[in-house]
Formats: C-alpha cells, structure tokens, sequence
C-alpha cells in the first residue's frame, strides 16, 4: 500500500530538476503511459500528511501547488505535478 496512480493520457505539469519552478520551466504535459509512485517520490502532499513536502527550489511556489490540490512526485531527474483528482491512491 502507499501507491499513487496517475494513468496515461493525464495532464500534468513537468519541471526538469535543477530548474526554478516559474515561467516557461513548468510545461504542460500528458502522460504517455500508466505511472505508479510511492510514497518517496512524493515531493507535494495536498493532504499535509507530509509537512515538509513543498517542493524544491522554491517553497512558495510549492506550497501554492500543494494547497491548491496538487501533488508533485520525482523521477528520473524530472518533477511530475498533477492534480489531486487525477491521482488514485492504492
């Protein structure tokens, strides 16, 4: 248990690492295929189980993702930002 599915054809939102999280760094995106991530992947918690999940870089940009229902997870040097109804838990 602990798993987050965000199927294929998901809009999300994509910022390489190492890139601030403003203006033209944050692109749209739809997901190409089902993705599963746990718990530590997880950088945004709209829920506030993990406080210190705010997002790298800059805190109040992903303070504002996450209080506006966004999770955010990390993979493969790539942040993955998607709206918490587009996410099933499992």
């Amino acid at each position: 248990m602990g798993m987050f599915l965000v199927e294929k054809g998901t809009a999300v939102f994509v910022i390489k690492e190492g890139n601030i999280w403003c203006g033209d760094n944050i692109k749209p995106y739809i997901t190409k295929n089902d993705n599963v991530f746990d718990k530590g992947e997880m950088i945004l918690d709209p829920t506030g189980i993990l406080p210190y999940a705010h997002g790298p870089g800059n805190n109040n940009i992903g303070q504002y993702y996450a209080s506006n229902g966004y999770y955010g997870f990390k993979r493969d040097g790539w942040y993955i930002i998607v709206y918490s109804r587009s996410v099933q838990y499992a």
